[in-house]
């Protein structure tokens, strides 16, 4: 009972403000460091680490034996065994960021659009919320204690 009540609080919370944790990290530039330790990985791996690189930068991942698939709204689906789902409804992307209006819940809107307004033009956004070998779709607003899985098997 105790962690229904404690998840219904956190719920309300992240509905009422946006869940973004880093503000302080917030900037027009994305800074990474790398530790020195770190170099001796990046050298010794460097061919694989740019080929990997390359297909992350293209959108396009090898999930599970997937083969390198490229992610994005409205892709086709090849399905798994015998289970293949469609999502007939995708957003068109546009430069001021409307289209995530009907994804992102309201307390979280103005500062994706805000990070969206941030990425350089024309830009493919990655469909973050499906399971790009059977096709299955997962809810953007959905709270994450919410999520069920292998309900639909």
């Amino acid at each position: 009972m105790l962690r229904i009540c404690k998840n219904t609080i956190l719920q309300i919370h992240d509905w009422l403000f946006h869940s973004y944790q880093f503000s302080e990290f917030y900037t027009n530039e994305l800074n990474l460091t790398i530790a020195s330790r770190s170099e001796n990985f990046i050298f010794k791996n460097d061919t694989w680490l740019v080929e990997v690189s390359n297909h992350f930068m293209s959108h396009r991942f090898d999930l599970l034996g997937s083969g390198w698939t490229k992610v994005y709204f409205g892709m086709k689906f090849r399905g798994l065994e015998e289970i293949h789902y469609s999502t007939a409804n995708h957003p068109s992307p546009d430069v001021l960021g409307n289209w995530l209006k009907g994804l992102i819940n309201r307390s979280n809107l103005a500062k994706s659009q805000s990070i969206w307004n941030l990425i350089e033009q024309p830009y493919t956004p990655i469909d973050w919320q499906i399971d790009f070998k059977s096709g299955y779709r997962w809810n953007e607003k959905t709270w994450f204690t919410n999520i069920q899985f292998g309900h639909k098997t």
